[in-house]
Parts: structure tokens; sequence; C-alpha cells
């Protein structure tokens, strides 16, 4: 998932005048971006235990 489609959904969150202290996200394909304190990203594979 690329850094701009990240800042593109956080922007539309913020639209909707709903107070977020944290996003999260979640990709199949992993992260161009890294994490910081209000974005938590996770691999599609780490929601599942082997």
């Amino acid at each position: 998932m690329k850094k701009s489609i990240i800042r593109e959904e956080i922007m539309q969150i913020n639209q909707t005048n709903l107070s977020c202290y944290k996003y999260s996200f979640i990709s199949k394909s992993g992260f161009s971006c890294g994490e910081t304190e209000k974005r938590i990203l996770s691999r599609l594979e780490e929601l599942y235990i082997p």
C-alpha cells in the first residue's frame, strides 16, 4: 500500500468529522511507508496463526 493511498484514506476519514487518535491499515502486499505513532500497519498474514 502506497503512502499516498494511506494519506488519502486518512483525509477522507477526517472529512467525516470523526475524532480518531490512531489509524490502522491492513495490506496483503505490504507497505511502502513505515508506522508512525498514529498509524498502525499490519500485513494480512499477521492476522492468521499457522
